[in-house]
């Protein structure tokens, strides 16, 4: 029995169409669990060795962490890779095909075609955490890992990869060239990163001068990626050195709390202003 599933947006059924019809998708998601498996045998492996010679007095829970901890961390690191990617072509390269126009006169609005674009993108880096899942289990044979940290850890995706997948659509209405869009969306990711991380630091280090010594810089909960941590922390709260952080609990879930506030504000930023900039009668198409 065939199963339709009715899509009210043409821009994402057409292009998983064309995306899942293409021998290049099998193929990433191919390469992309390959590299997974590889990280998560090798990690997996000193952790046994480390436990099996005595090394350390680390139990199979710690195993099952560590297993967790690092398919979420090389998972984490891909989607910011994959998700500005997927979406800095989605405008500029309609320009580059002089097709914009075309998709302009159809009876769809400048934010159908926005969140056509983003969708079919997210879709398919959905597709990519559904296939890593059955990865999941391994951790859980040896112990340490609940199922809301997986829960935890998925939606957390979701967010960096709206939040990384808005940027890079942004800047596809900014520029005309893909490759231009592409270079701008890693340029303000690797900014967010880098400078929340420089800033922090920056911090903790003057106020060490004046004698104070904070647990934890400001800076800090702009930090996608210190927050996700947090996140998983919080998540596996109870298993034995799920706290990376010496913090208390008030200050991850505030870490984390301000974190979602601000990736979700720049998430919505980046795509309404990509709507006002593809709208003929608001914004400039160029």
């Amino acid at each position: 029995m065939k199963i339709k599933i009715k899509v009210n947006n043409p821009i994402i059924s057409s292009e998983m169409k064309i995306r899942m019809r293409s021998w290049r998708s099998p193929i990433a998601l191919l390469v992309y669990i390959f590299i997974l498996v590889i990280f998560l045998l090798i990690f997996a492996s000193m952790a046994l060795s480390t436990m099996r010679y005595g090394y350390s007095s680390a139990d199979y829970s710690e195993v099952g962490l560590v297993i967790f901890y690092t398919l979420s961390i090389v998972q984490f690191f891909i989607i910011v890779l994959v998700a500005p990617a997927s979406t800095a072509g989605a405008i500029s390269s309609e320009r580059e095909k002089q097709t914009l126009d075309l998709l302009l006169c159809t009876q769809m609005s400048p934010a159908k075609i926005v969140i056509g674009k983003l969708v079919s993108s997210l879709l398919w880096i959905l597709l990519m955490f559904v296939a890593s899942i059955p990865l999941y289990s391994i951790a859980f044979l040896f112990g340490g890992v609940n199922p809301m940290a997986v829960v935890t850890v998925m939606l957390y995706y979701f967010l960096v990869s709206l939040t990384a997948g808005s940027i890079g659509l942004f800047y596809s209405t900014v520029f005309k060239r893909t490759v231009t869009s592409s270079i701008m969306a890693y340029l303000t990711i690797f900014l967010i990163f880098i400078l929340s991380l420089v800033i922090g630091y920056a911090e903790l280090f003057f106020l060490s001068q004046r004698g104070v010594y904070p647990d934890f810089a400001k800076a800090f909960y702009f930090n996608p990626f210190i927050a996700f941590l947090g996140a998983m922390s919080i998540a596996l709260q109870g298993s034995t050195g799920s706290n990376i952080f010496a913090v208390t609990s008030y200050q991850l879930y505030t870490l984390v709390i301000v974190n979602v506030i601000f990736l979700f504000v720049l998430s919505s930023f980046s795509l309404l202003t990509s709507m006002k900039r593809i709208n003929p009668l608001k914004g400039s198409k160029r």
